[in-house]
């Protein structure tokens, strides 16, 4: 699927010389974009064959319709905006129904680019070809990711761009006597888009960066600030990363057991950062809290035994001790501990 995808290129190479050099040659009218059309629908026909089905094959017609009006908004946002530095989005389950609050935006974009393609066919069958290269360009990474997981906006992207790019050229160049303003105006925009693409590039400077930006345009994808966490955890920023498990368990409820798990190691790491650094204090308090959300954690008891050891309270230490030898046999290190306290 990957590798037929990466030859998609010459399929659009093809529609590309098509349209320069043999269409003229052809006549005019429909005629001159039934190739366009008949060798696009092939080659996605082929591609969902090979490549599996669009995740849009599970949704009712009406809402495979916003999901189609949706989507190239979405990528637009992507590719032109400077608030998109990533290219991940979040599929929410209901955002394409009639009473999702983003539904009367979806149709009146659908309503848009419909309205744009009639348009551009009553005035020039060749610019309809440049607005049609987007949305079949797009059309492969549809089936990136998956529905109630995330899309990806791949490479395919920015070789769709390359109509709209040539589409508005040619609508600011029409006009001779505007042609120096239409120039000014288009040299402005590549400057700004290339700014923008130079400040989006900071973006991919590291794995922590990247997340951050990418949960920022996106803050309910739960993946990603479930790695931003174990992240953050690397790096020893635990006030961030128990933030970040929050945040997953806010958004995925069901995953509060393994959400769990993770808090209460942060919270032991800490508290044996702080014990090492001879605050018992605040070692006893992340211990305890590592405890009280995973009890049968053994490495916590036998870090709070050390803890309590430290701070004078022998009993208590060897109540920990006991506890972590019960709850896992082969915990060495508390076995060797009770051993030097007798």
């Amino acid at each position: 699927g990957l590798l037929f995808q990466e030859g998609a290129i010459l399929v659009f190479g093809a529609l590309l010389v098509y349209q320069v050099i043999l269409a003229p040659q052809r006549g005019r009218g429909w005629l001159r974009l039934l190739p366009f059309a008949l060798l696009s629908a092939g080659y996605l026909l082929l591609r969902s064959h090979l490549a599996g089905a669009l995740p849009t094959a599970d949704l009712a017609l009406v809402e495979r319709l916003r999901a189609f009006a949706y989507l190239p908004v979405k990528y637009l946002q992507i590719a032109l905006l400077p608030d998109a530095p990533v290219t991940m989005y979040l599929y929410r389950p209901g955002m394409f129904a009639g009473d999702s609050p983003a539904g009367p935006l979806i149709l009146a974009a659908a309503g848009v680019l419909l309205l744009g393609a009639l348009w551009l066919a009553w005035r020039r069958s060749s610019w309809l070809f440049w607005y049609a290269w987007f949305f079949v360009w797009i059309a492969p990474s549809f089936n990136v990711g998956g529905y109630v997981s995330y899309l990806m906006a791949e490479k395919g992207l920015y070789l769709a761009v390359l109509g709209p790019c040539v589409l508005l050229t040619a609508l600011a160049l029409q006009n001779d006597r505007r042609r120096p303003v239409a120039v000014a105006l288009l040299l402005v925009l590549v400057a700004g888009h290339a700014s923008a693409t130079i400040h989006r590039g900071g973006f991919w400077s590291d794995t922590v960066t990247y997340i951050e930006q990418l949960t920022a345009f996106e803050p309910d994808y739960e993946v990603a600030h479930y790695q931003l966490a174990i992240e953050y955890a690397k790096r020893g920023r635990h006030a961030d990363a128990l933030a970040r498990f929050a945040e997953v368990a806010r958004i995925r409820p069901e995953l509060q057991p393994k959400v769990t798990g993770h808090q209460a190691e942060i919270h032991e790491r800490w508290g044996q950062q702080f014990a090492e650094a001879g605050d018992l204090a605040n070692a006893l308090i992340h211990l305890e809290q590592a405890r009280q959300l995973a009890p049968r954690r053994s490495s916590v008891h036998n870090s709070l035994g050390i803890v309590h050891y430290l701070r004078g309270d022998h009993a208590t230490a060897r109540h920990h001790w006991q506890q972590a030898l019960t709850l896992d046999p082969r915990n060495r290190e508390a076995r060797e501990n009770l051993r030097r306290l007798r």
